[in-house]
C-alpha cells in the first residue's frame, strides 16, 4: 500500500501516516463522506473514519520505531522524493509560521477526515477533519493566525497567507467542529461555502468518483478514490509511480481501494473501472477463470511464492517453462548508483533489469521463446492451456547452509494430456540444458501408487506428473508429491482471472542468506560501505521491519466490465 505520491508537507505526512498504520485493529462505526464538502477537480480523494485514532496507533507501533532506524529508511532519507518533501515542509513552515512536524499533525488530526489532492506538481490539496472546537482553539495553527490575512466565505472567517519568495499559500479555518487546511484560498473558500449549504459542484458529483464509489459498497477504515484519467497523464505520476506500470494504468478511468481490518487479517479491496473503449464484453465467467481458482487448492503449504492466471498463450507458457524449469538462471546485473533517466514530456521510468518477481500482475507476453522445443510446443498448442500455476520456494539446507530454490509449473489443459508423448517432448526440451546435454538421461518412476510420477535423471532431476488435464513439471520431487496429494481436494466454487501469494514468514531466512550472496558479488561491496547493500541491507531491513506480516495474497476477478482485486495481509497473532 505504499504509494509514492508527491504531496505538500502536510498532505504528504497525512497520507503517509494513514497508509502506514500498523497497530492492533479496532472496529469503528462508518461516517458520512466528506467528499460532498470538497470542490470538484481533484486527482484523488483519501478518507479515514478516525484519522486521529490511526495516527495514535502508528506512533505507538513497533513497526514505526523499527522503520525509522532501518537501512531502508536511511536510503529513503537520501532519495530525491524525500528531499522534495523536505523542501515542501520548509516552504510550508515559512508560510504558516508553524513547522509541519508530528506534533502539528497530532494537533490537526481529528476523527472523520478527508484529503483531496488537486495537483501533484504544484502540491495543491484540501484537508478537512472533524475536530472538537476546544482542541481547535488550542492548536499551534490557531496561535499563528496573527501572521495571516483574514478572509470570509460562507459566512465564516478564514485565514490565508502567501509567501512571496516561494509562492506557497497556506489557508485554514475553523467552523463548528471542523478544521479546514488548504494550499489554495479558492479551495478552502469553496469548502466553507459547501459547509454552509451553498450549491456547488463537488468531488462526489463527478463521474469518476460516483461510479467508483457505487461499485465498491460501504467504505472501509480507509478509502482511496483515484481519478486515473487525470493521474496517468500527470508527468510526476509517471516519474514517481513505483509500480512502473503506467501504460497499463492508462486503461482505467477510475479506481477505488478500501482497507478493512479484522483481528490479524487486513484486506485491501480494490475496484478498477476501465475506460469505455477498454471494456471487455460482459459475459459469463470463462472456464479458464474457474480453472484458476481450482488450481489454488494445489499450492503446497510450504510454497514461498505462487501465481495462477487464465488463458496463457503458447508463447507465455513456453517462456514460463523455459525460465522456471528448463533454463532457470539469475541475470548478472551491475549495481547502478544513477537513477533512470526520466522524460517528463512523455517517458516512463524504467531500469535495465527487474530486481524481483512481481506477484501483483500476470506475466506479460514475451517474444518467441526458443523455437527448438518443437515437440513440447506442439503438444501445448494442440491441447490448449486454460490456466497455469507457477510455484517457487527458497529453503535453507540444514546440513550445508546453502539455499535451495525449487520451482514447479502446473498446466491445466482443455483436454487430457498424452503422458507418453509429453515425456518425449519434455526430454527433447531438456536436451538444450547445459546440465543434461550429452548426459545419458532416462525416465524413472517415482512416488507411490496414488502419487506416482517420473523423474528424468541426468546431472540433476526433472520431474513430471500427469493426471488427466493436469500436467506438473518441477525440479523438486517433494513439490510434485505435495501437488499430487492435493489433486483429490474439492475445488472451490469461486472464480479468478489471476491469483498470487507470497509466504513471507517461511522464506525470510532463506532469502536473507540468498541476498547476502547476491550482494557479495555486486559492485555495492566495493563502494567503501557508503550505503547499505541493496538486497542484504535495504530490502532485508524492510523485511525485518515487517516481520509480523506472515503472508500476502491477491485475487483478481472481472465482472461487469470491472476489475476487482482483493489483497489480503495476514499478520502473526
Amino acid at each position: 500500500m505504499r504509494r509514492a505520491w508527491v504531496l505538500s508537507a502536510a498532505g504528504a505526512t497525512i497520507c503517509a501516516s494513514v497508509l502506514c498504520v500498523s497497530a492492533v485493529p479496532q472496529s469503528r462505526p462508518a461516517a458520512q463522506s466528506l467528499a460532498e464538502r470538497m470542490p470538484r477537480g481533484a486527482l484523488l480523494y483519501l478518507e479515514a473514519r478516525d484519522f486521529s485514532g490511526l495516527l495514535r496507533e502508528w506512533n505507538a507501533s513497533q513497526v514505526k520505531q523499527q522503520w525509522v532506524k532501518s537501512d531502508n529508511y536511511e536510503v529513503f532519507s537520501r532519495s530525491r522524493l524525500f528531499f522534495r518533501l523536505a523542501e515542501a515542509q520548509k516552504q510550508f513552515a515559512l508560510t504558516a509560521g508553524v513547522p509541519p512536524d508530528m506534533n502539528f499533525l497530532v494537533q490537526a488530526a481529528g476523527g472523520e477526515s478527508g484529503l483531496a489532492l488537486y495537483d501533484i506538481g504544484k502540491l495543491e490539496f484540501l484537508y478537512v477533519t472533524k475536530l472538537p472546537s476546544g482542541r481547535s482553539m488550542q492548536s499551534a495553527l490557531w496561535e499563528a493566525r496573527r501572521g495571516f490575512e483574514t478572509r470570509s466565505a460562507g459566512g465564516t472567517p478564514f485565514y490565508a497567507h502567501t509567501n512571496q519568495e516561494s509562492g506557497r499559500t497556506v489557508a485554514f479555518a475553523f467552523t463548528g467542529d471542523y478544521l479546514l487546511l488548504a494550499t489554495r484560498e479558492d479551495l478552502l473558500a469553496s469548502s466553507l461555502e459547501l459547509l454552509s449549504g451553498a450549491q456547488q459542484d463537488t468531488i462526489a458529483g463527478e463521474k469518476w468518483f460516483s461510479e467508483a464509489t457505487a461499485s465498491a459498497g460501504e467504505p472501509g477504515e480507509l478509502r482511496l478514490v483515484l481519478n486515473m484519467e487525470k493521474i496517468a497523464a500527470a508527468p510526476h505520476f509517471r516519474s514517481y509511480w513505483i509500480q512502473q506500470n503506467v501504460s497499463d494504468m492508462r486503461r482505467y478511468a477510475a479506481a477505488i481501494s478500501d482497507l478493512r481490518r479484522e483481528e490479524n487479517v487486513w484486506r485491501e479491496e480494490r475496484v478498477l473501472l476501465p475506460k469505455p473503449e477498454e471494456q471487455s464484453p460482459v459475459g459469463e465467467t470463462s472456464e479458464s477463470e474457474r480453472e484458476v481458482a481450482s488450481l489454488l487448492r494445489l499450492v503446497p503449504g510450504d510454497a514461498g511464492m505462487y501465481r495462477a492466471f487464465a488463458s496463457p498463450s503458447v508463447e507465455q507458457t513456453m517462456t514460463l517453462l523455459d525460465e522456471d524449469i528448463f533454463r532457470p538462471h539469475a541475470a548478472q546485473v551491475s549495481t547502478s548508483k544513477i537513477a533512470p533517466t526520466v522524460n517528463l514530456a512523455g517517458g516512463e521510468v524504467g531500469s535495465a533489469a527487474d530486481l524481483e518477481t512481481r506477484i501483483d500482475q500476470p506475466p506479460e507476453a514475451q517474444e518467441a521463446a526458443d523455437e527448438s522445443n518443437t515437440l513440447l510446443r506442439g503438444a501445448i498448442a494442440r491441447i490448449g492451456v486454460q490456466s497455469a500455476l507457477e510455484i517457487r520456494s527458497a529453503r535453507l539446507d540444514a546440513a550445508s547452509s546453502f539455499v535451495e530454490i525449487s520451482s514447479a509449473v502446473v498446466l491445466r489443459g482443455a483436454t487430457d494430456w498424452d503422458a507418453n508423448a509429453l515425456r518425449d517432448a519434455v526430454a527433447e526440451a531438456a536436451q538444450d540444458m547445459a546440465a543434461t546435454r550429452g548426459a545419458n538421461a532416462s525416465w524413472q518412476p517415482r512416488g507411490g501408487i496414488s502419487s506416482s510420477f517420473f523423474e528424468l535423471q541426468g546431472f540433476f532431476s526433472l520431474d513430471i506428473g500427469v493426471r488427466g488435464k493436469t500436467l506438473i513439471l518441477s525440479n523438486d520431487d517433494s513439490t510434485v508429491s505435495a501437488i499430487l496429494a492435493k489433486l483429490d481436494a474439492k475445488p472451490t466454487d469461486s472464480t479468478a482471472a489471476y491469483a498470487a501469494g507470497f509466504n513471507h514468514s517461511l522464506n525470510r531466512e532463506a532469502l536473507f542468506r540468498l541476498s547476502e550472496a547476491l550482494d557479495h558479488s555486486s559492485d555495492s561491496q566495493t563502494q567503501g560501505g557508503s550505503e547499505p547493500a541493496f538486497f542484504a541491507g535495504n530490502i532485508a531491513s524492510l523485511s525485518r521491519v515487517l516481520s509480523g506480516v506472515n503472508s500476502v495474497s491477491i485475487i483478481e476477478s472481472k465482472s461487469g466490465g470491472r476489475v476487482k482485486q482483493i489483497v489480503t495481509y495476514r499478520w502473526a497473532p
